[in-house]
């Protein structure tokens, strides 16, 4: 940070990306410069990097300059994962539709696409996730047999969150989400 680097205000990458969002819709949203190079190397040129796993309201607003939909392609290790949903709220919450990438724990994308190829992150774009059925589905994984409390307590993180966004649609439709996934009647939750 500097009078004249502001972290939180920029985008690596994003004066080199603007046309290529423009022309595919999307953005991929990536940690580190790493990342970024090995992505833009292998012709994926409509991705930023957020310099590191903090995602400012400034910078999803800067994103919004640009487009509608961003997806998030963070590392597959726990805090990956936790900053990949957390960033897709902030997102969200700026009108944005986020989609998160499920990158295989132990990669990121530079490392993924070294050992598997350009091709296979391609279909990893593909299966993008809406945030709600992912987190749905990390829950489920941590918690196989989860209990009454655990499940409360998730519901409700949940719900909580779905009240910060501003689309009344969406929020519509991840109730019903929820509400199907967790098996939780839906008018309870509304």
């Amino acid at each position: 940070e500097s009078p004249v680097y502001k972290k939180g205000e920029i985008l690596y990458g994003l004066n080199k990306a603007i046309t290529p969002i423009r022309e595919t819709g999307f953005v991929c949203l990536v940690e580190g410069y790493f990342d970024l190079l090995r992505l833009y190397e292998n012709n994926i040129k409509n991705v930023v990097a957020s310099s590191g796993t903090a995602l400012s309201d400034s910078q999803a607003k800067l994103l919004r300059r640009y487009t509608k939909e961003v997806y998030v392609v963070y590392d597959g290790d726990s805090a990956g994962i936790k900053a990949a949903i957390r960033n897709a709220h902030i997102l969200e919450k700026q009108g944005l539709n986020a989609f998160i990438i499920a990158v295989p724990d132990g990669d990121d994308p530079d490392s993924f696409i070294l050992k598997n190829g350009v091709k296979e992150f391609e279909k990893l774009l593909k299966n993008k996730h809406i945030p709600v059925h992912f987190r749905i589905q990390q829950f489920k994984t941590e918690y196989p047999a989860a209990n009454f409390e655990q499940i409360e307590h998730f519901t409700s993180e949940l719900l909580n969150e779905l009240g910060e966004l501003k689309n009344q649609i969406k929020i519509g439709l991840y109730l019903h989400e929820i509400s199907d996934r967790l098996q939780i009647n839906e008018s309870m939750l509304i």
